[in-house]
């Protein structure tokens, strides 16, 4: 995250001179004002930017931005920008479902097993190593001593 100063700043990447693909007014809009609720839900405090600053024109009125953000929100800026006290990344994300934790636990960790490589697949994957060192000559003992050579402090003959 970038800093402004103290300040900590989120920078869309589409607004950074990047390949992305170019965001609209009102999906900035969209993503600054979830991004917020998301904040005060996963923290269970009313959290509110320090500042909020679009590149676009000031609408008729701004009394829903005030309301959504809870901020200084600025129009025709250089950046489309949200301003956060840093602090607030010290802030414990509370835990709502004991119950709910307990179950994404317990899908990551059956997800976790399953990538786990399978001796079947560590088999394979030796024979297609071999069968190529094979194909190009070259030997396992032949690139350990050339390792060897190339670092012969830090690998042990």
């Amino acid at each position: 995250m970038p800093s402004c100063g103290r300040l900590a700043s989120i920078h869309p990447a589409s607004d950074r001179q990047t390949r992305a693909h170019h965001m609209t007014r009102h999906c900035f809009e969209a993503t600054f004002a979830s991004s917020v609720r998301i904040m005060r839900n996963l923290s269970g405090f009313p959290l509110n930017p320090l500042q909020v600053t679009f590149i676009y024109p000031k609408s008729e009125t701004t009394v829903e931005y005030l309301r959504v953000f809870g901020c200084p929100v600025l129009f025709n800026q250089r950046h489309n920008l949200v301003t956060i006290d840093p602090a607030f990344g010290r802030i414990s994300v509370r835990i709502a479902s004991p119950v709910l934790l307990q179950q994404l636990e317990d899908y990551a960790q059956r997800f976790l097993a399953q990538m786990e490589p399978k001796p079947s697949t560590i088999h394979k994957v030796t024979k297609i190593i071999l069968a190529r060192q094979d194909e190009e000559g070259v030997a396992f003992s032949h690139l350990l001593q050339e390792i060897r050579k190339r670092l012969p402090r830090a690998v042990p003959a």
